[in-house]
Parts: structure tokens; C-alpha cells; sequence
């Protein structure tokens, strides 16, 4: 096996001798100190060019720093645009040697690079936090830049032209372009900015124009914020502030070049160009273990709202080894192999990968690297109805007790989110069967779980009792706990119709820990407890005592409107349409919960639904409201047709018997004793 496994070591080492020398003698070892660097090529763009642009993957922890050299050993000027933990390093570099391949060494100090040097080439933007202040001019944004203790991140991009923030959520955020334009002829030259709040656009220094103030973009489409300036042919500089507060964000900057009479966009073309690199391989000092690294990037999201995502991203080895197979571990348990492997995050945060690399049985390296998974901000539709059916199918058939909470609890708040009955029913069923691993803190997103279940009228409606039942249990705060105790309250009433739990259960609630809405719900709740115990007049005074019925002459003809509505869409069994325009109704006007023609028609619509618990208690609270004998006979109907479908023959007979003895010679008698010969 010892034999075995140093020929596998051989051909290893000898596959890297011959990577690194086979298009020509490679560089020498200039940096002693570093442990390993990183060749990187030209990719891409036009060519020659003065500035290079690299994204160089972190997959050594002790780097601290960088050296970048030609192949001729001659130190190369470079500047980082962007490095934050978890993230691709950005690095600007001084190509104009045309050569288009380098060495980058990876330092164990920090080594900043040769000072002077200025990529003065191309696009790049920078976004912050926004502070708050005026932006009334252009001294005041730069100040509110000043200020900013947050940066949100960097890129090289080709217009001053978003309606997105590249970085983050596109509220509260300043952005400042900076960019090189090549100005073919002298002359004068206009510039324009369009944009949703406040904007100003330099050129070398000098406000050009500007649109201060918070407003959207729509006043300013066909150059109305613009100015002029005289330039010689060359290279000029052009900045771009940019403030975003509230609403749609957009930045835009364009031009009217002399002798032209309409603007443009300012075209990529227009910026010095500015070429791009990428990794070719990393390599270990001599002595030093060969060292593996991959690329990694978000390739789509799917967005619900307060930017709950879902983030997929795809992971790749940048130089593949023939023989060799790539084991990838994620820190969700997922497992998967390959060159290239997609993966999609339940939770956005700083994730672990673990990247083995395996030749037969023999491992020959493990690499372990923090991801910052992020939904990609750039792109346009945040929601995809044929994405979300993917992610279904991907993330509800797989083992979801194996997950890490922190994702689990993250699943949860993205389907209460989507409303989605397919993923609440799964989730709730399985929070259940994860209780015992809930702390006090994952209260919250239980509950919002329970009402998003209670409000979709998921399939296995009772999972709500059992997850307000595990709240009460863990025990969450007192607030949350209240708030449970109600629904738990509501969900026995009208759901299980088991009238002496709800009464037990809502015992105590303060109304002080209840929304106005909820302190609304708990009155309807008392009141039809009341109902259910006899107690007519104690219900209504509790009805009365929060909600004042509605006096407008027009509403009388409004509420015959939607009754009749709800009677049409039950006879043409829409059920479901039926029952969701009378629900509203009902929650917008409460006192209609005491009215019989609304009551009857909200039981037909319970029988429909095979909502039978509840179908009693409207049958008992009718008995209480209704005098004429007519009405009564349809209680006495309605109550033997709840207890036949509920299966109670005995309860069914007996109120059949009560209608044909006290109501004989009324329609509803006759219905019965024609359904019953």
C-alpha cells in the first residue's frame, strides 16, 4: 500500500511539474517567505491595455498580503478594489508591459503594493451605508461619503447606468463611480445625470451637473439636470455621487458630444479599457504542501419579501487534474462530487465548504473555506415562478431533520413569506417532529409559522394547535405567549368547536400584549364563547363594547350584495371563493356575526367545507338570535343535516323529530321528511 500510495504522489507532483512547464520554463521563486502563489493569465477584453483586472478566490488563511510580478521577475504596481472575509479579492494591476501572464505571491505579512501608482482606466463603482443629512448639494454628499463607517462592496462595471444596488438592498445607500473617459476631439461637451434623489457628475474635479435633492427620476428624462464643459482630446476623469433613500433606485449618466443634438448613454467603449484575468493554478514553494483552491459564484436567487432568499451558487475547480475526483462538503450536510457542483443555500450567511481532493482511496488534500453567500444583487426579477418550482422540488424532497436549524428556522420564515400551502404543510409537519430541538429564541419564527399554516388553510390544519402548543411549552416571552394563547383560543372555537378549551385557554390574555387587531379577534372570541354558553345579551354587550355597527345609508344595499354574492358562488360550488368573501366581510364588519341572514349563509358555507364542529356552534348561536318559525325551522334543518354528515344518526334524528313536531306544515319540514323517506 506504502508503494501504491508514493506512485500515486509521484504521478501527482509530476502532473504539476508539467502544468507549470509545459508552455515554457516557469518563473522563479521570488518571494521566500511566501508559501505558495497563484498564476493568473489574460481571459478576456481588448488587449493591449495599461490597468488588468483579477478576482483571486481566497483558499489560504494565512495570506495577509500580496506581491505581483511579470515572468521576467520585474515587481508589478497593483491595488486591491475590494477584499472582505468569505469574498473574492478584487485586484486593479498595471499591465502596460503587455504581458499577460504574472505571478501572484501570497504573503504571511501584509505587504501593500508599490506605492504611486493609480489604475487610471476603466469603470469602477463603490456603494455605503447612507447616513442621514441634507443632499442638497454636492459638498453635502460628499460629506454624508465621509461619514459612512459601512461599505457595502465594489466592481469594475461599464455604464453609470442602474436601476439596481449591485451590493445590497437598493434602499439607503450612496454610491460613487469613478471612471477614465478617452475623449476623442476637442470641443465642448455636454453631460447629463438622471436619477431617483440626488446626484452630481464630475469631470477632472469640476461639477458638471447636478440634480440635488430627494425626487424621483421622471423630470429629469430628456437632459433637463445637464451642463457643459471644454475638452481637449485625451484622458479625462469623470466621478458620479450618487444618494438612494426611499422608492426605486436609478443612476444613470450620459453625454451629447460636440456637434451631436441627442444624448446617449456614455458607452463602455468610452472608458479606457481595462482587460481581465483569471486563475489559472496555484503552486507551493518548494518543501511546502501542494495546495488546492476553487472558484465559487452566485448564479441566481429567488427573493421573497425583507429580501428572504433563497441563493444558489456554483463552486468549480479553475484547473481540473485528470484522475483526481473533488469531494465537496457543505456545512448544511450536504455532500456532493466533481469538477463543478451547484448548490442551493437555505440561509444566506458566512457558510463553510470542505473541498477534499481524492486519487483512488488516497486523499491528497482537504481544503476548508468560508463562503459569504449572498443573493445576487444585480439581478432584475427577484422572484421566478419556474426557479421556484425547482427549488421545491430540490429542497422539500430532501431530509429537512438533518439540516442545521439555523437553516431550518430560515426555510420557515421564506414559505411563510410565499405562502405556499406544498411547503407549509411539510415544514410544519416537520417542525413538530424537530420540537425538541427548539430554544426559547425560536419562538417567534414558530409562531409566524402557526399563523401563516392558520391563514393558508394548509391540508393538515392541525399542526397549527400542535406548533401554538409547542410555544406555550418552551416557554417563549410573555408577549408571544399571549399572542399563542389567543390563536390556540380561536383555533379550538371555530375549528374544533370545543367552546369550554377556548374559554380556559384565553383566560388572562392582556389586551396590553395584543396588536388593535388581535384585542379585536379576542373580543369576537369572548363574545361567541358567550354565544355558545347561552349568554345572548353578554355577547352582544361584548361586541358592542369594541366595534360600532356601520351607519351609512349605502351599507344596508352593500351587505345584500355581498350575501348574495357569497349564495351565487355556493350554488356553483365555489366553495372556496364563497368562503373567502364572507370571511372578509365579516372581519371588516364584526357586528355581522350577530345578524341571522349573514349567520345562515356563513353555515352553508361550513357545511360545504365539511366544517362541521363549527356548523354547530352556528346552529346553537342561531337558536338564540332567530324568532320567527320560519328561521327556527331552518335551524332545526340545518342541525339535522350538521350532525348526519358528522355522523351523530342519534343527534340527527332527534332535531328532525323536533321539526317535524313543533314546524310541521314549513318548507324545511318538508325538505326533511323527503330526504328521509
Amino acid at each position: 500500500m506504502k508503494k501504491i500510495f508514493s506512485l500515486y504522489n509521484r504521478l501527482f507532483y509530476f502532473y504539476l511539474f508539467f502544468s507549470f512547464f509545459a508552455s515554457g520554463m516557469a518563473q522563479s521563486w521570488q518571494e521566500s517567505s511566501a508559501p505558495c502563489r497563484i498564476k493568473i493569465k489574460k481571459s478576456s477584453g481588448p488587449w493591449p491595455c495599461h490597468v488588468g483586472y483579477v478576482e483571486i478566490y481566497p483558499g489560504f488563511e494565512d495570506t495577509k498580503g500580496f506581491r505581483l510580478y511579470r515572468n521576467n521577475a520585474t515587481e508589478v504596481a497593483y491595488k486591491i478594489l475590494w477584499s472582505k472575509k468569505g469574498e473574492p479579492i478584487k485586484i486593479l494591476f498595471d499591465c502596460s508591459s503587455k504581458d499577460k501572464e504574472y505571478y501572484l505571491y501570497c504573503m504571511p505579512k501584509a505587504t501593500p503594493g508599490r506605492a504611486g501608482w493609480e489604475p487610471k482606466a476603466g469603470l469602477f463603482l463603490w456603494t455605503k451605508k447612507r447616513p442621514e443629512g441634507a443632499v442638497d448639494n454636492l459638498a453635502q454628499v460628499k460629506e454624508l461619503w465621509q461619514r459612512s463607517e459601512e461599505t457595502f462592496g465594489a466592481s469594475r462595471v461599464p455604464m453609470v447606468f442602474h436601476g439596481v444596488h449591485l451590493h445590497g438592498d437598493s434602499l439607503n445607500f450612496l454610491s460613487y463611480y469613478l471612471g477614465y473617459l478617452e475623449i476623442p476631439k476637442e470641443g465642448t461637451y455636454s453631460f447629463a445625470t438622471v436619477s431617483d434623489d440626488a446626484s452630481f457628475l464630475l469631470i477632472n474635479g469640476k461639477e458638471v451637473a447636478a440634480w440635488p435633492g430627494w425626487h424621483g427620476p421622471h423630470q429629469g428624462l430628456h437632459g433637463e439636470y445637464s451642463g457643459d464643459i471644454s475638452l481637449a482630446s485625451g484622458i479625462h476623469k469623470l466621478e458620479y455621487y450618487h444618494v438612494q433613500g426611499l422608492g426605486g433606485t436609478t443612476a444613470v449618466a450620459a453625454w451629447r458630444q460636440p456637434s451631436e443634438k441627442r444624448w446617449r448613454l456614455i458607452q463602455p467603449q468610452s472608458f479606457l479599457p481595462v482587460a481581465s484575468f483569471t486563475c489559472a493554478f496555484a503552486e507551493t514553494a518548494v518543501g511546502k504542501k501542494q495546495k488546492t483552491f476553487f472558484a465559487w459564484q452566485t448564479t441566481r436567487h429567488l427573493m421573497a419579501e425583507k429580501n428572504i432568499a433563497l441563493v444558489e451558487m456554483l463552486f468549480q475547480i479553475p484547473d481540473p487534474i485528470p484522475q483526481h475526483r473533488y469531494v465537496w462538503t457543505i456545512d448544511d450536510g450536504s455532500k456532493k462530487e466533481g469538477e463543478k457542483i451547484s448548490h442551493v443555500f437555505l440561509r444566506p450567511a458566512m457558510r463553510m465548504i470542505q473541498l477534499e481532493v481524492w486519487q483512488g482511496s488516497q486523499k491528497l488534500d482537504s481544503v476548508w473555506q468560508k463562503i459569504h453567500v449572498q443573493p445576487k444583487w444585480e439581478q432584475i426579477n427577484l422572484w421566478d415562478d419556474h426557479v421556484f418550482l425547482d427549488y421545491t422540488k430540490q429542497i422539500l424532497e430532501q431530509n429537512l431533520m438533518k439540516i442545521p436549524m439555523e437553516d431550518f428556522l430560515y426555510l420557515i420564515q421564506f414559505a411563510c413569506s410565499v405562502k405556499a400551502i406544498k411547503w407549509l404543510d411539510t415544514l410544519s409537519a416537520t417542525s413538530l417532529l424537530r420540537a425538541k430541538e427548539y430554544k426559547k429564541e425560536h419562538a417567534d419564527t414558530l409562531y409566524a409559522l402557526a399563523l401563516a399554516c392558520q391563514e393558508a388553510a394548509i391540508s393538515q390544519i392541525h399542526n397549527t394547535k400542535q406548533i401554538l402548543e409547542l410555544i406555550l411549552a418552551l416557554p417563549a416571552e410573555e408577549r408571544l405567549s399571549h399572542q399563542a394563547r389567543l390563536h390556540l383560543g380561536d383555533f379550538l372555537y371555530f375549528i374544533e368547536g370545543k367552546a369550554q378549551d377556548a374559554h380556559k385557554i384565553i383566560q388572562g390574555i392582556s389586551p396590553s400584549y395584543l396588536s388593535l387587531e388581535e384585542r379585536g379577534k379576542l373580543k369576537i372570541l369572548q363574545a361567541e364563547i358567550l354565544f355558545a354558553e347561552n349568554q345572548v345579551e353578554k355577547a352582544k354587550e361584548t361586541l358592542f363594547s369594541f366595534f360600532t355597527p356601520p351607519t351609512s345609508s349605502s351599507f344596508s344595499l352593500q351587505r345584500a350584495g355581498i350575501l348574495e354574492k357569497a349564495r351565487l358562488l355556493l350554488i356553483q360550488k365555489k366553495i372556496q371563493d364563497a368562503s373567502e368573501i364572507l370571511k372578509e366581510w365579516q372581519d371588516k364588519n364584526p357586528t355581522e356575526r350577530l345578524y341571522p341572514d349573514t349567520l345562515f349563509v356563513d353555515l352553508k358555507v361550513a357545511l360545504a367545507n365539511q366544517e362541521y364542529a363549527r356548523a354547530l356552534l352556528l346552529c346553537q348561536k342561531l337558536s338564540q338570535l332567530v324568532s320567527l318559525d320560519k328561521e327556527r325551522a331552518w335551524v332545526l334543518y340545518y342541525l339535522m343535516e350538521t350532525h348526519k354528515k358528522a355522523g351523530n344518526l342519534k343527534e340527527s334524528q332527534e332535531a328532525m323529530q323536533k321539526l317535524l313536531k313543533d314546524f310541521r306544515y314549513t318548507e324545511p319540514a318538508a325538505m326533511a321528511k323527503e330526504k328521509n323517506s
